[in-house]
């Protein structure tokens, strides 16, 4: 009976003991998180008088903070960050990140159309696919490896919209007629 205490007893410090470390180490991930999150500079209130090549050179540089930050997240990440392309004929597809060769193609009606909060999100977004392929090649595209990235970058893990629908088509048509104009 004496040595069925004791052994209790044991058992019941070694949980609580589990518990403290493991709310150590969500703690110590936090403030690792907070610190790497502290690194982005802020966003542009608005961008409403900026040419599309300043919205460009605003992204490329974006998307370099984030992968600077991701790379404190996971020190293991290879390579220096993705090359940054920019399409005109991306109607439908907000981004896409070319996980093989860390290449990340944004669409030029998105920059012309979105907020910053939204742009940066897609930058996020992209970033985290190329960080969830070279953790882990074969995850799938929006699964809980890349779910868990995401909270790791401090986002929401969401699928982001298509370009499309009524809004939207307001949105490309005034784009097209602005880029039109000489």
């Amino acid at each position: 009976m004496w040595c069925l205490g004791i052994g209790l007893l044991l058992a019941v410090l070694l949980a609580v003991a589990l518990q403290r470390s493991q709310e150590k180490q969500r703690t110590t991930e936090s403030q690792r998180t907070a610190a790497a999150l502290s690194q982005l500079s802020p966003l542009p209130l608005e961008w409403n008088g900026w040419s599309l090549a300043q919205r460009k050179k605003w992204v490329v540089e974006r998307t370099a903070e984030w992968w600077r930050v991701v790379r404190l997240l996971y020190p293991q990440l290879q390579g220096d960050g993705p090359s940054v392309t920019f399409s005109a004929r991306m109607s439908r597809t907000q981004g896409y990140a070319k996980v093989q060769t860390a290449e990340i193609r944004y669409s030029e009606l998105v920059l012309s159309t979105r907020t910053p909060v939204e742009i940066d999100e897609l930058i996020a977004h992209e970033v985290a696919h190329l960080v969830t392929f070279q953790l882990d090649p074969t995850a799938s595209a929006h699964g809980p490896r890349w779910k868990a990235v995401m909270k790791t970058m401090g986002q929401v893990p969401a699928r982001l919209a298509r370009c499309e629908g009524a809004h939207d088509q307001e949105r490309e048509l005034a784009w097209r007629e602005q880029s039109t104009q000489p």
